[in-house]
């Protein structure tokens, strides 16, 4: 059988899953409690706890394992690790063993991508307990599962997405290691050698990919050969990108290439062509083809834009610090950590007003791309009744009028609250930092909001590290903010769970062709 019959098989069988009559129970009614169905119809609640609840504990943790910090230096590493941002009260390539531990740990139970995965995890054991419900009552819908008459193609593939995903984390972060482990126990200075070099690399690897920004060395690349430093400024750039901006992108790709080969072996795959056609059915980060290209386009000129902000305003400088063969090199790293991973491996506060500008201002579009086009893809209804034999209508048809009401509602969010935060921090370093260093408390600003973690001060920590308790609390609050902005809406069918027994929503009537009417009727007939 060809892979077009087979897909043609399959789409049918998916058909008459919708178009059979719907369960009057659904899994969860006898329940007392689901928190299958807690979760689903409180998302958001639930995200916020569960990031709270690990930002506590880490805290403590860290104080515990230090002895000589302040609880509230603690708590703010906790969150500043928590939602990625990378800013730090203090020294962190000075802590111990133990406490980096903690913070690697900490970086991956609160992986903004693991964590994407848990609506299509909930939404396919939705799928499993419905679908054994089912068959345990003998309903018309479980003798068609049991006979074989019905496939329910969207739970074969969530689950293919749930493991390409992981697969596509851990492999990213694996060759990453390896290859920063290689470079690291060739360059000069501290952590040198094959051993030695072997939990930096690992920490700055997943660092890098989570866009976190902490690092257990400082960055810097005196003394090392430019083979070393230009290999190790690569690999640390291209994880920063696959880890945040490019990984709808990726993602898209390598389920294309999987369908390709596929069609070109022993058959098609109908999961991989709805993941494929109707991509925000199944995932939040997986885009329609125009929107893809919009993200691709938007990713790249943003890029260049910053590339030529840092080679008209600061020239000079890099020219001065670096070598002919890393100061483009330099530039371009630059421009691809300052608006998500802030990994600087220069003096920040020697750079020129617009420079700083520049750099402002990519912290604060961070990864507002993604969020723009998560939310412009948004699907109204999550189940569509049936499905053409070529799928052409789940496509969705390019709207970037939609794109750019997105993008406006999205860079004016938390503005009114932004302008309170700001105002408290700028009243609590009045008699301190304010006065002097205004441009510096605004870089700062920004890149907590932009959940990035560069800053301007000259020492080993963070600039906001030196700040009074009650302006860092307010920063913390800006991080949580940031951390949260690329949730998507509540509104948004990807956190919803719909599956086999759930009655869908009136849809618009279709036509059905005349085997489509043949197949429905015997598998209709079969389940009677």
């Amino acid at each position: 059988e060809s892979w077009a019959s087979q897909g043609r098989r399959r789409w049918r069988s998916a058909s008459i899953s919708s178009s059979l009559p719907a369960a009057a129970v659904n899994w969860w009614s006898h329940k007392v409690f689901s928190k299958t169905t807690f979760l689903s119809h409180h998302y958001f609640m639930s995200y916020v706890a569960y990031l709270v609840v690990v930002m506590t504990l880490t805290a403590i943790v860290v104080y515990l394992c230090e002895g000589n910090v302040r609880f509230s230096d603690a708590a703010y590493l906790s969150v500043s690790a928590g939602t990625m941002a990378g800013l730090s009260s203090f020294d962190f390539t000075q802590t111990k063993l133990s406490t980096q531990i903690a913070i690697w740990l900490h970086t991956i139970l609160c992986s903004p991508m693991l964590l994407t995965l848990v609506p299509p995890a909930l939404r396919r054991r939705s799928f499993f307990f419905q679908m054994r419900f089912e068959r345990r009552r003998d309903s018309p819908v479980g003798r068609a599962l049991s006979s074989g008459d019905l496939e329910v193609v969207e739970y074969a593939a969530l689950g293919k997405l749930s493991r390409y995903v992981v697969g596509y984390w851990v492999g990213c972060q694996l060759v990453g290691w390896l290859l920063l482990w290689a470079f690291q126990a060739n360059r000069s200075g501290p952590h040198t050698g094959l051993w030695s070099a072997c939990w930096p690399s690992l920490f700055l690897a997943t660092s890098a990919f989570h866009n976190c920004g902490l690092s257990v060395y400082a960055v810097a690349f005196d003394g090392t050969s430019t083979a070393v430093r230009v290999g190790e400024m690569t690999v640390i750039a291209l994880l920063i990108l696959l880890g945040n901006s490019c990984f709808p992108i990726a993602l898209r790709m390598l389920l294309q290439a999987a369908r390709w080969r596929r069609r070109g072996g022993l058959g098609g795959d109908p999961a991989l062509d709805l993941l494929l056609e109707d991509p925000r059915r199944c995932y939040t980060h997986l885009f329609p083809g125009y929107a893809t290209l919009w993200l691709s386009l938007v990713t790249v000129g943003l890029f260049l834009m910053q590339v030529v902000a840092l080679i008209v305003a600061e020239s000079e400088h890099f020219k001065e610090t670096y070598s002919p063969e890393l100061r483009y090199e330099s530039i371009v790293f630059h421009s691809i950590s300052a608006r998500t991973a802030g990994i600087p491996i220069c003096d920040l506060s020697q750079l020129s007003p617009a420079a700083v500008f520049a750099l402002s201002l990519a912290m604060w579009i961070s990864i507002s791309p993604v969020v723009v086009a998560t939310r412009s893809t948004m699907k109204p209804q999550l189940r569509q009744p049936d499905y053409d034999m070529s799928g052409g209508h789940l496509e969705q048809a390019p709207d970037f009028t939609q794109m750019k009401r997105q993008l406006e509602a999205f860079m004016n969010e938390n503005c009114i609250l932004l302008a309170f935060l700001f105002f408290g921090i700028l009243h609590s370093e009045q008699d301190t930092f304010a006065p002097t260093h205004f441009h510096w408390i605004v870089f700062e600003f920004c890149s907590s909001w932009g959940t990035v973690g560069l800053s301007m001060g000259p020492k080993a920590y963070s600039f906001s590290g030196d700040w009074s308790l009650r302006a860092q609390v307010y920063l913390m609050l800006v991080m949580f903010l940031g951390r949260l902005r690329g949730l998507p809406q509540s509104i948004d069918p990807s956190v919803s769970l719909y599956h086999v027994g759930t009655t869908p929503p009136t849809p618009r009537p279709r036509a059905r062709t005349t085997s489509e009417m043949r197949t429905f009727a015997s598998a209709t007939a079969a389940a009677s």
